[in-house]
């Protein structure tokens, strides 16, 4: 009589085309105790053997319900101005909180993500319905091919990782462009009582109203066009005086040439602005605004509406 201990480490590489893979290494965990008698060995072995087989059809059946079975890109339509997401859609109801890999290579995006495989594998509440969102970045004027892999991850050393698949692929395309995202008022911290409103007027452009103050502390108003270059909102900006509150006369208004500003969108939530005044007393800097007010009926920075999941 002999004790052999045997532990079952189950290797599935689907995503390369592979077929189930069964390895076996040492571990406590798992001992089986057999009988090296003649009469007993025939029926040892074939009893290991099956077990073996079991663990590895099991492991396949799993990956298959593991498997993400739907993907796409938010927003359906992106600019270079917008930050994009993938929505994949699995069963699993623990996955990472990021992706453990974005790859950008001459037009092709890989993603892999990964799911802890034993605590998922506990959960009696799988649904296949379930979105997960993942921010993979902003993105150049271009198409770009998307493919997403997943894999299983252990923190036992029961089973090793392995891939399920095959990737989900998409395409997308990005175009040049402004966010529609910039649209509203913008207010910053560092800069109190001072409101930036701005209006997307076309793909590549934006008006911009600044309600600040001079360096003497009295209200002063910039407003201009501004014209998408090289990924940020460039343009000269004039100053409004003259006229009091109400009813005015006309020819009181006089306007005059207050500098250039370049407005570019940080992410969703953030406008960075550097200006360059022409006039005495204003100089030149950088602010960061925030979103105070948005018009409505503007779809949301991020994803919204995911069945039954979370935004990572």
């Amino acid at each position: 009589m002999e004790n052999l201990g045997i532990k079952a480490l189950l290797t599935t590489q689907v995503l390369s085309g592979k077929a189930l893979l069964c390895k076996f290494a040492h571990h406590d965990s798992l001992r089986f105790l057999i009988h090296w008698r003649i009469s007993n060995m025939a029926r040892s072995y074939i009893s290991l053997f099956g077990l073996l087989f079991g663990l590895c059809f099991s492991t396949q059946t799993l990956a298959q319900d593991f498997a993400p079975n739907g993907l796409r890109i938010y927003p359906s339509n992106p600019t270079t101005g917008d930050q994009v997401y993938i929505i994949v859609n699995y069963p699993c109801p623990y996955p990472s909180r990021a992706p453990l890999k974005i790859q950008r290579v001459n037009g092709q995006v890989l993603v892999e993500l990964a799911t802890l495989g034993n605590v998922c594998l506990s959960d009696p509440d799988r649904d296949l319905n379930r979105e997960y969102a993942y921010s993979i970045g902003s993105f150049g004027n271009g198409t770009y091919d998307l493919a997403v892999a997943h894999r299983v991850t252990s923190d036992d050393i029961t089973f090793s990782d392995f891939f399920i698949g095959p990737p989900l692929r998409t395409r997308f395309t990005v175009t040049e462009g402004t966010s529609e995202l910039i649209s509203g008022a913008w207010v910053s911290d560092k800069a109190p009582g001072q409101v930036l409103n701005v209006y997307k007027t076309g793909a590549k452009s934006a008006y911009l109203n600044w309600s600040s103050y001079d360096g003497a502390g009295a209200q002063a108003w910039f407003a201009g066009q501004l014209a998408l270059d090289k990924g940020s909102l460039v343009g000269e900006l004039v100053r409004s005086a003259g006229p009091i509150f109400g009813e005015s006369n006309p020819s009181s208004l006089t306007q005059s040439s207050w500098g250039s500003v370049e407005v570019q969108h940080v992410g969703c939530d953030q406008l960075r602005v550097r200006y360059l005044g022409s006039q005495t007393g204003f100089g030149s800097g950088t602010l960061d605004f925030r979103p105070a007010v948005r018009p409505a009926g503007l779809r949301g920075c991020e994803p919204t509406n995911l069945r039954g999941a979370d935004l990572f």
